[in-house]
Formats: structure tokens, sequence, C-alpha cells
């Protein structure tokens, strides 16, 4: 079974990509180039699925979910992370 949930890439700056998952209480990775983050973010999610799996979001808001931690952030976008 198939299974995605939506990623926040978030662009710190030119060497840093933090990755966000709103639907596991905010799960963080991060890493220092895109290819890397997203390598993150496959693991960082795998690591989640042993907890019990919340239904997926349809739509996430990037600016609300950086407001709630209280971090800057350059650019951003969001990408289904599928495992």
């Amino acid at each position: 079974m198939k299974i995605s949930y939506p990623a926040i890439f978030y662009v710190d700056d030119d060497t840093h990509y933090s990755v966000i998952f709103p639907d596991f209480n905010y799960l963080a990775t991060c890493g220092s180039t895109l290819q890397e983050a997203n390598e993150m973010a496959i693991d960082c999610l795998k690591g989640a699925l042993d907890e019990e799996l919340p239904t997926p979001s349809k739509t996430v808001d990037p600016d609300k979910v950086a407001k709630e931690l209280d971090f800057e952030y350059r650019s951003c976008f969001i990408k289904q992370i599928e495992l």
C-alpha cells in the first residue's frame, strides 16, 4: 500500500532546506541540498510509520506552520512524500 503525506520544504538560505510534516505534529528534518533534504524527508517519514498514521492533509499552509514554529524563511514549496 502506498501512502503519501505533504511535506513543506522551507528554503532558509542557499545551503539549507528545512522539511516539516504538519500531519506528524511538525516532524522535521533538513538537508544542505534539495536532494539531501528530499532523502532525509523520506527517511524521516519511514521512521514515523511505526506510530499510528494520521489521515494525510489535503492542504497545508506554510505561513501558518512557520508562524506556529516561530521561524523565518526565504521561500518554500510543498511536495508529497510517498512511501
